[in-house]
């Protein structure tokens, strides 16, 4: 019988611990199992948690699509489906590949307070991404 995901999602107000929280959550899943199949998700806009775990991202979900969305009036006339060419973007910009997890980082995205196409992003990309993980912690 297949192994059943297991999904966490830590959020709350600021300064209610979540980062540190999510650090030794994932401390603990990481010691606990043999499993490397755990994705680790930065839905916060300030984008804290890189810091804390150690991982150096190169971009977020948001800088991507910000410039997605500037290149998007030239790729028109191609005539291919633009969701799929954002989110091989995201693929290969995004994910960070550590020895004993994955993490990937919403970031800001529209300007300040605002981050409803970059949210409906990462909810989209989500959706095909948790597929391959055992373990997915979410930290909002």
């Amino acid at each position: 019988m297949p192994k059943r995901p297991f999904y966490v999602s830590i959020s709350g107000k600021g300064g209610t611990g979540k980062t540190v929280l999510t650090a030794l959550l994932l401390k603990v899943l990481i010691e606990e199992s043999a499993s490397d199949d755990i994705l680790v998700v930065d839905a916060d806009p300030a984008t804290n948690l890189p810091q804390v775990l150690g991982v150096s991202i190169n971009k977020t979900i948001g800088d991507v699509a910000e410039e997605f969305r500037k290149k998007l009036q030239r790729l028109d006339n191609f005539g291919f489906e633009k969701s799929a060419l954002l989110e091989y973007y995201i693929v290969r910009d995004c994910i960070v590949e550590t020895e004993r997890f994955d993490f990937i980082a919403m970031g800001r995205g529209e300007g300040e307070g605002c981050y409803c196409y970059v949210n409906a992003v990462l909810s989209e990309i989500l959706v095909k991404l948790i597929k391959h993980y055992s373990v997915v912690l979410m930290y909002i």
